[in-house]
């Protein structure tokens, strides 16, 4: 044999190795490291989570959740602010003042929301996104 062919012979098995160690092989079938992680994805726990993040969200939003997070989000910080709803929170006030301006309106949302009658009016003297205010407030805190 030339050195050519050699060398040529040499590859082609270095190739086979490689391909066998990179993969499992089940029923003469490779297996790649994506489709033996599917198989082992029911038999994940928190501790198997790479830090403690994602050890919480395992245990708190579930498997699917970290592991799709894993997947689509990997290298990435996320920040989610304790406050995440305000802005939606200020809207609701709004609108169920608007449906019902009342001091009773007023009092089941400090309860709801676990406020105070006072934030609850700062909202509602604030503009809202289309510049308007609940001045009707006024007169239900009297």
């Amino acid at each position: 044999m030339t050195d050519k062919i050699k060398t040529q012979a040499k590859r082609k098995t270095i190739k086979s190795q490689y391909k066998q160690s990179s993969c499992i092989i089940k029923n003469d079938n490779p297996v790649t490291f994506k489709e033996y992680l599917a198989g082992l994805v029911a038999q994940l726990t928190s501790q198997d989570m790479p830090n403690e993040d994602l050890s919480y969200i395992f245990e708190t939003c579930g498997r699917e959740v970290a592991i799709s997070l894993i997947e689509h989000c990997g290298g990435s910080q996320i920040s989610i602010p304790s406050s995440a709803f305000k802005e939606l929170e200020k809207r609701y006030i709004r609108e169920s003042y608007a449906k019902a301006p009342s001091r009773t309106t007023i009092l089941r949302l400090v309860k709801e929301l676990k406020t105070t009658d006072k934030l609850i009016a700062e909202v509602l003297k604030c503009p809202d996104e289309n510049g308007c205010t609940q001045l009707k407030l006024l007169d239900a805190l009297e």
